[in-house]
């Protein structure tokens, strides 16, 4: 079923000469601006992480530039066990449970709040003049999803990370990760029917 929905590494361009950010040397701990540069290789990734799991755009931002500074200061304890990326998205995942937890509590302190509160499951403008019906119809299923689901099927499908790494990086087993792809690929297949 996974047919439904186009793989979207497929649709993006190829970046030229653009060495791969999960992959070579790592920048020395010492060369603090070198570090920058290699981090900011994944601020994309990591948006995209994050927008999936946060929906709202001015979060997901401020969750991906807690990461960056996060992890620019603890680079020195980067022990490589794992690739940068999923260090990377480990650090993430933490910042969007950190936000959560300030808007819940936020909702909880001051609960009429959310009714003035407007979340957009559709893309914003500049999405919407550059990609087709379809993907605002994806935007709109994939907003619909459950977090978990949602968060899985974004690593998965457009960042193409491994069953494994998405595991580490929610701290999920994989089988329990096939799961929730699964189930995320299957109300997306069925969600978008229409656009077979």
């Amino acid at each position: 079923m996974t047919a439904a929905v186009p793989h979207a590494a497929a649709r993006q361009p190829p970046e030229a000469n653009t060495p791969s950010p999960n992959r070579g040397a790592t920048p020395r701990t010492g060369d603090r601006d070198a570090v920058a540069r290699h981090l900011l290789t994944h601020e994309q990734i990591l948006l995209r992480y994050a927008r999936a799991a946060l929906v709202d755009s001015d979060s997901a931002a401020d969750a991906v530039q807690e990461t960056m500074v996060s992890a620019w200061q603890r680079w020195d304890r980067f022990r490589g066990e794992s690739a940068v990326r999923t260090w990377l998205y480990s650090i993430c995942a933490h910042k969007i449970a950190d936000i959560r937890r300030a808007e819940s509590a936020a909702s909880r302190m001051h609960p009429g709040l959310d009714m003035f509160t407007w979340r957009s499951s559709a893309p914003e403008p500049h999405h919407a003049a550059v990609s087709s019906h379809f993907f605002g119809a994806l935007a709109t299923a994939l907003a619909d999803l459950p977090t978990t689901q949602r968060t899985v099927w974004v690593l998965r499908e457009i960042d193409d990370a491994s069953f494994v790494d998405i595991g580490h990086t929610l701290g999920l087993a994989a089988s329990t990760v096939r799961g929730h792809h699964r189930r995320a690929t299957n109300t997306l297949a069925l969600r978008l029917a229409d656009w077979k």
